[in-house]
């Protein structure tokens, strides 16, 4: 048994300290309510290795070809392929090593505030991405603004309550988010892609205009591609329009066009 005590865990932060305390102790030493403390002190504990784990691959994707005497250099941007290489090493599927990766960049550097209150142990990853999702039809900088606001009381609410909340709060910041979340919310159907099956809540939201290049976050320049389709749309002589909101036209490095409508929920 934990010789401190189990009512003290929740006084530890997560990290080295509270990995050495759980390590001490002995479970079937311990009754029902001690056992509750133990649960919720080892929830902290894997939300700190999961932004562990995050921190870790955001850092992969920067680093150049090399083997293990490379020094340790970074690129001045992400790889290409880089989810390739973790889901090589971690033997993911390419949906979730995409999804990995994309954590990645969102909670570290997107969004740096929900990186460490997960890293802290004060949320763990499904309400961290419940934080992304609902913000990401924002400009990074309302985005933050919303997290911050959110933050104080989001390890106390259900994913459910949290993403309540956060859309009063996106909505108030920015009622266009209303008909936005029409075409692209959690609840529509395939991306915006020929063929591509992927839920939209699986996918990327997507500026057809990129928004560094004047594209406005409305429902008639946003649409969900997964992160495969996503890569497609940027690769050389492809090219993607929206006719009227919901309408995606395609064209291939080939030349030919094919066009898909996303499905409302």
């Amino acid at each position: 048994m934990y010789e401190r005590g189990v009512e003290v865990l929740a006084g530890v932060p997560a990290g080295p300290e509270l990995a050495a305390a759980l390590a001490h102790v002995d479970r079937p030493a311990l009754n029902g309510f001690e056992l509750v403390e133990v649960a919720k002190a080892v929830c902290r504990q894997v939300a700190h290795y999961q932004a562990e784990l995050l921190a870790t691959v955001a850092e992969v994707a920067y680093c150049p070809p090399g083997d293990e005497t490379s020094p340790a250099e970074r690129s001045e941007y992400p790889a290409e392929y880089a989810a390739d290489e973790v889901r090589l090493a971690l033997t993911l599927t390419r949906r979730a090593a995409d999804t990995l990766v994309g954590d990645a960049y969102t909670l570290v550097e997107r969004l740096p505030a929900v990186y460490e209150v997960l890293r802290s142990g004060r949320v763990d990853l499904a309400r961290a991405r419940v934080l992304d999702q609902e913000t990401a039809v924002l400009p990074e900088s309302v985005a933050r603004e919303m997290v911050d606001l959110i933050l104080p009381v989001a390890g106390g609410l259900t994913t459910g309550q949290l993403r309540v909340r956060l859309r009063r709060l996106v909505i108030e910041a920015d009622p266009s988010a209303a008909a936005v979340r029409g075409w692209c919310g959690p609840g529509t159907g395939p991306a915006g892609h020929p063929g591509c099956r992927t839920p939209a809540h699986r996918a990327d939201l997507d500026h057809t205009i990129a928004w560094q290049d004047g594209g406005p976050t409305t429902a008639a320049n946003l649409g969900v591609l997964c992160r495969h389709c996503h890569g497609y749309k940027h690769s050389a002589g492809v090219t993607l329009t929206q006719p009227t909101p919901g309408t995606f036209t395609w064209t291939t490095r080939l030349g030919h066009t094919y066009t898909t409508r996303a499905e409302p929920p």
